[in-house]
């Protein structure tokens, strides 16, 4: 179990602010500069450990925790300033990562997530985030049907679609999971209007079960 970050304000800020930075990692300049699209691919990935152990060092959900998604929607809007590749809707992807990071902050805080609950769900994000485009590493692509699927699980699919980010064609997808062969009818890119309200509202209700939970039942 992680230790419990219960304590004064200027603790719990100093933790927000960490969550926060580690956030911002992506958007750190590389050789051509800042860009969106590796910052939103990052916080994509990040968004689930980071909600579990926020969640298991109890950091409180109001303000310190809400401002971890809104600290890295700055950072996206920073690397973004400095790109020619703009982002159509960016505020569609922010609620898509902050209703995964509000979930796993709400299962951290339920189940007093341990170090190891939260490298498996790091381990699981960047699965789910890699898995569509093994093909670069399996010398082929995943059949159409099954390459759809994986690609409607990505968290990093999820967020780049509802930014308005053409997933499908980006080099990073577009060969190593076979994307010319994936029809129509197997798969719809996600709708940011749609997928962000609703994530966002699931970690939010994961949020309030977890807080409801906690005042029934506290902590020893």
């Amino acid at each position: 179990m992680l230790p419990v970050a219960t304590g004064t304000p200027s603790r719990q800020l100093l933790l927000a602010l960490g969550f926060g930075a580690l956030g911002a990692l992506g958007a750190w300049p590389g050789a051509r500069g800042s860009d969106p699209l590796v910052e939103m691919a990052w916080i994509a990935v990040v968004a689930l450990p980071c909600g579990l152990a926020s969640g298991a060092l109890d950091l409180r959900l109001w303000p310190f925790a809400a401002s971890v998604p809104a600290l890295w929607m700055s950072a996206l809007a920073l690397a973004g300033a400095s790109s020619d590749r703009p982002l159509a809707t960016p505020l569609w992807a922010a609620l898509c990562w902050s209703g995964i990071f509000l979930g796993g902050w709400g299962l951290g805080r339920a189940c007093a997530a341990s170090a190891r609950t939260v490298a498996a769900g790091l381990v699981l994000a960047l699965a789910l985030a890699l898995l569509p485009s093994a093909g670069a590493f399996l010398g082929r692509p995943w059949p159409p049907a099954v390459a759809a699927r994986l690609l409607d699980l990505s968290p990093v699919s999820v967020c780049m679609e509802s930014a308005g980010v053409d997933w499908l064609r980006h080099p990073a997808v577009y060969e190593p999971a076979g994307a010319l062969d994936i029809d129509p009818s197997l798969r719809h890119p996600w709708r940011g209007k749609l997928a962000g309200p609703v994530l966002f509202l699931l970690g939010c209700l994961l949020a309030w079960l977890s807080t409801s939970t906690s005042a029934r039942f506290p902590r020893s």
